[in-house]
């Protein structure tokens, strides 16, 4: 009966958390620490735990940290697990695509990190859009935001270094630079194609001609939207640039290198027009007749 009893105890929570993450704290007692599991429902039985862990000379030797079960075991095999510092932990890998956003990224971690607070990471990457470089990464489960906006943010120094040496467009700052990036990045797909944008885009810049691209529209609106109305083009915003003259205040989106690349090596040409049909390809004209013509026989 006693035995009986003993592996009933022993055996772990019908409701055991599997995949969560539990934290043993640093100073965390023996006792604190077989209460909180029993609360987390990872043992049944605080005194069987306490008292195996005594038994093998483990009070002194719990291992804080976080650690993650994947897997459903004994109240025993807990035990070992803590007084051997077992965590468990593996990291989980995350791309996030060049060309997102930052509310975009916090949508990613959501769905791959349980508990993430999507609310702090943006707090932190608040004024951080065009720096949080694309790239994919690995992050354990129990990171905190901050560590992913920090290692984003490395990241992008890291893989810009080089290219923030060479020469800028004439009376533009390193921040020019990636604000054009983005709209590039989401303007573009190919390198060749962005560096005949970006030479339209900065001969606009620098004749006092708005940039009059959607994509800073679809910044503002939050989405992707195909077909802008007349009542888009009139949102009252620094990001619409078919109100306002010269670059949106920051960046649209985090871009890539190629994007970058781009804004720092435009192709001159005699255009100040293009648009990208339904097929994705680029169509370039030098006048606003030959812009609407364009328009008329590739977007209808």
């Amino acid at each position: 009966m006693l035995l009986f009893v003993f592996l009933i105890l022993n055996a772990p929570p019908r409701s055991f958390p599997l995949g969560s993450t539990l934290r043993i704290e640093n100073g965390s007692t023996l006792l604190s620490i077989s209460t909180l599991l029993k609360e987390r429902q990872v043992i049944k039985s605080p005194f069987l735990f306490r008292t195996y862990v005594i038994l093998f000379g483990g009070e002194k030797a719990l291992v804080q940290g976080d650690y993650v079960f994947s897997e459903k075991i004994t109240g025993f095999g807990v035990a070992e697990r803590i007084m051997d510092g077992q965590l468990g932990i593996v990291p989980l890998r995350i791309t996030i695509p060049e060309g997102s956003t930052t509310r975009e990224i916090a949508g990613l971690f959501n769905t791959k990190f349980k508990n993430f607070d999507d609310k702090k990471f943006l707090d932190l990457a608040k004024g951080k859009e065009g720096y949080l470089f694309p790239d994919t990464y690995l992050f354990f489960p129990a990171d905190e935001p901050a560590v992913m906006v920090k290692k984003m943010e490395r990241t992008f120094t890291e893989k810009t270094a080089s290219l923030q040496k060479e020469v800028l467009p004439k009376g533009y700052s390193w921040s020019d630079v990636v604000t054009m990036a983005s709209i590039l990045e989401a303007e573009g797909r190919t390198l060749q194609t962005r560096r005949m944008i970006a030479g339209v885009l900065w001969k606009r810049l620098s004749i006092g001609m708005p940039l009059q691209v959607d994509v800073a529209i679809q910044y503002i609106k939050n989405k992707a939207t195909p077909d802008l109305t007349l009542e888009d083009l009139k949102i009252p915003s620094p990001y619409n640039l078919y109100l306002n003259k010269g670059l949106p205040p920051g960046p649209i989106n985090n871009p890539g290198l190629e994007a970058i690349k781009a804004a720092l090596s435009p192709i001159p040409s005699k255009y100040l027009y293009f648009l990208v049909d339904k097929q994705g390809v680029m169509h370039y004209a030098v006048t606003h007749d030959e812009h609407v013509v364009n328009k008329n026989k590739y977007l209808r």
